[in-house]
């Protein structure tokens, strides 16, 4: 009878089936087994013992992340300041009310409106100095809230309330009471006072409207979508300050005869059309 023996089987890199016996995998790439006839123990690395370290609960972490809050942040809406929709004129040029193609969005669209002769200078015009030859100079300077204009070398220069005409005589009077000679100098308005017009009454969208001092009425009530046609009137606009009624003004003068006066408006202005 033969004694009992332990068969083990044998590959390419182990032909005599050594490292199996001994606990060696033929393949350096495989774990490191050791082999008996009656069990197969894997041997692994030592453990050691890692104390645990307090974990803050995942809800606390993101609460902590998104500003105390337990629920994720919404997204945030932002919202475009929207421009003022551009109103329909075609009412306007259908009707067969007499004036009612007067405001057909023309005057809206036009342009800064040239300074005249008679323009009363106010706080806030921009005026272009200049000076050449011994001096020279050349600035924008605007009217404080005093009425005045501060020139290099010469001091502060009264100009509010003065017409556009007389503009430069009054510049070059200052001036010679410093310079004698061998210093020229040449003033103009450069930009006209930015204002906000308001414009209510019998007008297809009351509201306040941008301009400068120097644009018609007709340009602000062009804004305003023109005269409202079952309502208003075109013989009865006024121009008021505060309390003060500064013009009143029959559109149909400048319909039919081309007359339309030159009324200066000021920052806070009312152009307010009646029934």
């Amino acid at each position: 009878m033969l004694p009992w023996c332990v068969v083990y089987a044998t590959d390419a890199n182990d032909p005599y089936g050594v490292n199996r016996v001994i606990g060696l995998s033929a393949n350096p790439s495989a774990s490191n087994t050791v082999t008996t006839s009656t069990a197969t123990t894997a041997t692994t690395a030592p453990v050691v013992a890692v104390p645990n370290l307090p974990t803050a609960p995942a809800t606390a972490l993101s609460s902590s992340l998104s500003g105390g809050s337990n629920t994720s942040a919404a997204p945030v809406s932002i919202t475009q300041p929207q421009a003022p929709a551009f109103f329909d004129y075609s009412t306007n040029l259908s009707s067969d009310v007499f004036g009612a193609n007067l405001f057909t969005g023309s005057f809206a669209r036009s342009g800064a409106t040239p300074f005249n002769p008679d323009y009363i200078v106010n706080v806030g015009d921009n005026i272009q100095l200049r000076f050449w030859g011994a001096f020279e100079y050349d600035s924008a300077l605007t009217v404080d809230p005093q009425g005045n204009i501060f020139v290099p070398h010469v001091g502060p220069v009264r100009v509010l309330g003065a017409r556009n005409q007389d503009l430069q005589r009054l510049v070059d009077s200052a001036v010679r009471r410093i310079f004698r000679a061998n210093v020229y100098s040449y003033a103009s308005l450069a930009a006209a006072q930015p204002v906000r017009v308001y414009v209510a009454g019998f007008v297809n969208r009351p509201g306040l409207y941008s301009g400068t001092s120097m644009d018609s009425l007709l340009n602000y009530i062009d804004q305003a979508g023109g005269i409202d046609l079952e309502r208003g009137s075109f013989l009865n606009i006024q121009i008021k300050r505060n309390d003060y009624t500064r013009a009143t003004i029959n559109l149909y003068d400048f319909i039919l005869q081309g007359r339309m006066p030159i009324v200066q408006l000021g920052n806070g202005d009312v152009i307010f059309c009646r029934a």
